[in-house]
């Protein structure tokens, strides 16, 4: 018996894109290429741009096609009113999207976001995330800022450089707070460049607290061995070490409690 084997054939698909893009930061009299891509089946993609719903045309403005899929708009000395969004359509057989592309000049970055507290410690070490906006088209500087809660004052505790070419990354940065207080805290990045203005992410709830001793009842159900009442028995000592390992692995859940150890453990039995 023989197997027939037919090949795969895709079906038509128009062309999609993907919008995730930074805006193109330019400054005038330079010379800037936009660029977009599509995948689409059959890949027989034309492409065409307009801005304002009209057609693309002049002098300064040349269309070509670096890759199959691609279109590349060149604008040669930069005018102020330039400046603005410019479309990218592509179509096939089975139908046609857009792209949006924003020229700007360049300016001052966009707010951080997604700031987290990932861990901090009883010596004030603080571990924290976030991820950066749009640069402006320049090298920009992330200042993480702290203030007591109820307090107007943000105070500087750190920085982080990000260069031109990076495309909104995330960073992981450990704050050291030692000159800081016990307390309840405000945390919040800070991002400015060379262009006039900044912005800052949302902040987040921040508690410095210091080495503590911690007390706490642990309710534990235990199918009952006459061994269990002998604190001086093998098996109470065997059961007490996998409380203690458990209560261990339940305080590192807690961002501030991760080296936290159990020094001593009190059993009360209720028959």
């Amino acid at each position: 018996m023989s197997l027939l084997q037919h090949p795969k054939i895709p079906f038509p698909d128009p062309p999609k894109f993907d919008h995730s893009r930074d805006p193109y930061p330019v400054a005038t009299g330079a010379t800037v290429d936009l660029q977009c891509s599509a995948f689409a089946v059959p890949n027989d993609i034309t492409f065409s741009w307009s801005r304002d719903r009209n057609p693309v045309s002049g002098d300064r403005f040349t269309v070509s096609q670096p890759a199959p899929g691609a279109s590349q708009l060149t604008i040669d000395d930069v005018q102020e009113e330039d400046y603005g969004t410019y479309r990218c359509t592509a179509t096939n057989q089975k139908g046609g999207e857009s792209d949006d592309i924003v020229l700007q000049p360049y300016g001052p970055p966009h707010q951080p976001t997604g700031l987290q507290v990932l861990s901090k410690d009883a010596d004030f070490k603080v571990q924290i995330r976030w991820t950066a906006g749009f640069n402006g088209g320049l090298a920009t500087t992330h200042t993480m800022q702290v203030r007591k809660k109820g307090s107007t004052v943000w105070k500087d505790v750190g920085t982080q450089q990000e260069r031109v070419e990076e495309r909104n990354p995330t960073f992981v940065k450990t704050l050291d707070l030692k000159d800081e207080n016990e307390g309840d805290y405000d945390l919040r990045v800070t991002a400015a460049n060379s262009e006039p203005g900044g912005a800052s992410s949302d902040f987040v709830d921040l508690r410095l607290e210091g080495r503590q001793r911690l007390y706490g009842t642990l309710t534990v159900v235990q199918e009952w061995k006459e061994a269990l009442g002998d604190p001086a028995s093998s098996e109470f000592k065997k059961k007490a070490k996998e409380f203690e390992e458990n209560l261990d692995k339940v305080f590192n859940r807690f961002i501030g409690y991760e080296e936290t150890e159990i020094k001593s453990l009190r059993y009360h039995h209720n028959f």
